[in-house]
């Protein structure tokens, strides 16, 4: 949730990492750094999102549309997988 928290405040900066990995996340302590910027995209970023896991059938996935950024709703979705 924290990587998101991470990923949420570059999007609201305009700035969409472009290959969001594992890989491209380091964790020291309670320090998380995101790297490998080489394939970054601005964008409007619209999302207002906060996040937290939710694990479980019956799970609502946020609308797309309703959720605000649709690169930050895939990275959930599926990356993180943070919706049951």
């Amino acid at each position: 949730i924290r990587i998101l928290d991470s990923l949420g405040e570059l999007h609201r900066c305009g700035l969409h990492h472009g290959d969001f990995a594992e890989r491209n996340v380091l964790i020291n302590d309670n320090d998380i750094r995101i790297i490998d910027f080489d394939q970054p995209v601005y964008h409007d970023c619209d999302s207002q999102a906060t996040f937290e896991f939710r694990s479980g059938v019956g799970q609502r996935i946020p609308d797309v549309t309703e959720f605000g950024c649709p690169a930050l709703w895939e990275i959930c979705r599926s990356d993180m997988a943070i919706w049951g």
